[in-house]
């Protein structure tokens, strides 16, 4: 079986997995290990080599590294780092395994940034809900700076590169704002991470990147989402095995340069076309649930998410391959 088959054969699989946050971490890393497989060997060393100076490597990396994937033989590959640390700054949102509950918190409040994930550009029900709400769109510059804490992920990516590319940055810092990048140019390319759905009555403050959209009994329409490339860290093996090593969308010839305002955009259209179709918003109008996705619906998620995976990985290499 080819690499493609292998490859649309795990997304059509996993495509009703339902999990929260962006991309699960197997979608994270699934995106990171095709970035990686782009790389020149002598890239990846480098990288490999900021990310195990990083300041949680001993207390994040190594040790959930070993609870996780005991007995599998991937706790000595090197694109295991890497596709791991694409899935730190989610971890940075709770460090459940910390204890006590003061350092846990301590922690949070230094490395987390919950408004880095997402940009909400703003989509509508209706043309009259349009006309009613006039949601300002984004500001997507960093000038004048935004707060730390305040920026979304589009000013987060300029943000986090520039820190990146200060060749006069500690690594240890340079290995933090790494991981952030890996994540953040995931986040980027799943479309719900870069709407915000309004409606006067129902979503008058947007649906939350629909988080506020029920999808059958169990679950909302941005969980769905997020688990369209794999179920959970236990199809880590599987994906290691259906790795690709080339994108399969076709690039645009700016795409070696940072343009993140535009690749949300990107983003942005393709859930509005995509995700909130016509048929979506019709029956959002009546209420606030839709019903379970049926196979046609799950394969059709699925083509979308290996797309844009593919998109985020090529992009991300050709930007780490500028220094």
């Amino acid at each position: 079986m080819n690499t493609f088959v292998r490859c649309w054969s795990l997304c059509i699989i996993l495509a009703s997995a339902q999990v929260s946050y962006a991309w699960n971490d197997a979608g994270h890393m699934f995106i990171s290990l095709q970035t990686f497989e782009m790389l020149t060997p002598k890239l990846r060393l480098k990288y490999v080599n900021i990310l195990k100076q990083h300041p949680r490597y001993r207390e994040d990396f190594a040790a959930l590294k070993a609870n996780t994937f005991e007995d599998r033989n991937l706790d000595k590959d090197d694109a295991w780092v890497f596709a791991f640390a694409s899935t730190w700054p989610d971890l940075s949102r709770h460090f459940g395994h910390v204890k006590p509950a003061r350092e846990r918190e301590r922690l949070v409040e230094k490395y987390s940034h919950g408004r880095w994930h997402y940009v909400n550009h703003p989509l509508y029900i209706s043309p009259k809900d349009k006309v009613a709400l006039q949601i300002a769109a984004p500001v997507l510059g960093i000038k004048p700076a935004p707060a730390l804490q305040a920026m979304n992920i589009v000013q987060a990516l300029s943000f986090v590169e520039r820190k990146i590319r200060n060749r006069n940055l500690a690594v240890e810092n340079k290995a933090v704002y790494l991981s952030w990048w890996l994540h953040l140019m995931g986040d980027l390319h799943q479309p719900l991470h870069n709407v915000a759905l309004f409606a006067r009555k129902r979503f008058s403050r947007g649906d939350r990147g629909g988080n506020s959209i029920r999808v059958g009994k169990k679950h909302n329409l941005h969980s769905v989402w997020d688990g369209s490339l794999a179920r959970g860290l236990v199809d880590w093996p599987r994906i290691i095995e259906n790795r690709i090593t080339d994108s399969l969308s076709v690039l645009h010839a700016s795409d070696g340069r940072s343009n993140y305002a535009g690749w949300s955009r990107e983003s942005a259209k393709l859930a509005d076309n995509k995700i909130y179709t016509q048929q979506v918003r019709k029956t959002l109008s009546r209420k606030a649930r839709l019903p379970k996705p049926d196979e046609a619906q799950n394969t059709s998620r699925a083509l979308i998410a290996q797309s844009q995976a593919a998109i985020a990985a090529k992009r991300m290499s050709l930007l780490l391959s500028e220094f």
